[in-house]
């Protein structure tokens, strides 16, 4: 049986970082390279990696409705 590497494609890019596994986030099981997460803050949102993200997450909670145990409740002022 031979060895084979694991190395993630970025939800947002969808290229494959040369760090593998260690060179990027994980977020509800997708993964975004640590060059998209540096990058993430000045996307616009016409942009296509800003698109292919916002679908990959989308898809994943919608799949998992437990994510809404994380929202807090917003007081009035």
């Amino acid at each position: 049986m031979t060895a084979t590497s694991l190395r993630p494609r970025c939800a947002a890019c969808q290229e494959t970082p040369e760090g593998g596994l260690h060179d990027g986030l994980w977020v509800k099981g997708l993964f975004i390279c640590s060059r998209c997460c540096e990058t993430l803050p000045h996307w616009l949102g016409d942009e296509v990696e800003y698109a292919r993200l916002k679908e990959s997450l989308k898809c994943s909670w919608r799949g998992n409705p437990d994510w809404r145990k994380y929202l807090a409740i917003a007081e009035n002022p």
